[in-house]
């Protein structure tokens, strides 16, 4: 699975849940999951993107996605993808 951006400092995401009321839904909601979209507005990349995970089973594929424990994969655009 591929490297990607640095997580959320801990103490900064605590500050703005407490300033904005916001109640994180787990213990560590600085630790980041990752999923995968195309936004393939034109049909030219479509299902050239996806959410991969080190699974066997749908059901683990699931538990994977709950746990943060998932990358992109595929295709990434760029701004000359974009432009087609």
């Amino acid at each position: 699975m591929g490297a990607h951006s640095e997580e959320p400092d801990p103490d900064h995401l605590d500050m703005l849940c407490r300033k904005h009321a916001i109640e994180p839904f787990d213990a560590e909601p600085w630790i980041k999951g990752f999923t995968a979209g195309s936004d393939d507005h034109g049909g030219i990349f479509i299902g050239q993107t996806y959410t991969e995970a080190a699974v066997r089973h749908g059901q683990d594929f699931y538990e994977a996605l709950k746990g943060k424990k998932t990358a992109a994969g595929g295709r990434h655009s760029t701004i000359a993808l974009l432009s087609f």
